[in-house]
C-alpha cells in the first residue's frame, strides 16, 4: 500500500480461498532463528551418538554467512548472548540432545563440558548454504567422522513442526510454572477449542500455580 508501485488488487485476490495464516511457522528453539539448522543437525547426530566432549576431536559447522554475522559469539556471558551464539547452541544440542530455555540458563554458560566442546567448534560461512540449511560434521577421537546435512531446518515452511513437536515445546516452556497434569489439561483444551463451551478455559488453566 505504501510502496512506489502498490498492488491494490492483492488485497482481495483469492479472498476467502487463500489464508496467509496457513503459511505461519513456529520456532522450535528459543534462540536466533539462523542457528536452528545447526541445532537441528546437532540433535540428529546426538540421537545416534552420545557426544561427550572427550569423544569429540573437532566439529565443523558449514553455515550461511548470516549465522556468523548475527550469532558468532564465542564466549557468551548472559542468557541473551547465549541465545545468539551458534557455538554455545551447537555444543548444548550435541551434549543434551535438545535445546530448550534450560540450555540457556546462566549456570550452563560456564559448564565445563559445554565450554570445552564449544571451543572445538569451527563455523565456516558459505554463500552456497541457504539460511535454513546447515552441514554439521563431527571428527571423533577414534578416527571416525559423522556428518549430517540439514536441507531445511525443522520449523521451516518446508519442514513444519508436527503437533507433537509443538506440544513438546509448550511442555518445556510451561514446566517451570505448572504441574505436568495441568500442562496436559491445557494441551487437551487447546486441541478441543472448537468444542469448548467457554473459550476462556485454557487461559484460566494456564494461570501460574502457587509454589
Amino acid at each position: 500500500m505504501l510502496g512506489n508501485e502498490p498492488d491494490l488488487a492483492a488485497i482481495t485476490a483469492e479472498l476467502g480461498t487463500r489464508f496467509e495464516i496457513l503459511s505461519n511457522t513456529y520456532k522450535p528453539f528459543p534462540c536466533g532463528i539462523v542457528i536452528h539448522p545447526v541445532i537441528d543437525g546437532c540433535i540428529a547426530l546426538s540421537a545416534g551418538y552420545q557426544a561427550h566432549e572427550e569423544r569429540v576431536k573437532h566439529i565443523e559447522l558449514r553455515v550461511n554467512p548470516l549465522v556468523l554475522e548475527l550469532t558468532g559469539r564465542r564466549n557468551p556471558q548472559t542468557t541473551s548472548e547465549a541465545k545468539l551464539s551458534v557455538y554455545h547452541s551447537a555444543a548444548a544440542a550435541l551434549i543434551f540432545g535438545h535445546v530448550t530455555e534450560q540450555e540457556y540458563r546462566n549456570e550452563l554458560l560456564c559448564d565445563a563440558h559445554v565450554t570445552r566442546l564449544s571451543d572445538r567448534i569451527d563455523a565456516v560461512a558459505s554463500a552456497l548454504v541457504r539460511e535454513d540449511e546447515a552441514i554439521v560434521t563431527l571428527e571423533l577421537t577414534d578416527g571416525r567422522s559423522l556428518r549430517h546435512h540439514v536441507e531445511h531446518a525443522v520449523g521451516s515452511e518446508q519442514r513444519p513442526m508436527s503437533d507433537s513437536d509443538i506440544e513438546q515445546k509448550f511442555r518445556g516452556l510451561a514446566e517451570p510454572c505448572l504441574s505436568a497434569s495441568r500442562i496436559s489439561e491445557i494441551i487437551r483444551a487447546c486441541w478441543n477449542m472448537d468444542t469448548l463451551e467457554d473459550a476462556g478455559a485454557p487461559i484460566r488453566l494456564a494461570a501460574a500455580q502457587p509454589a
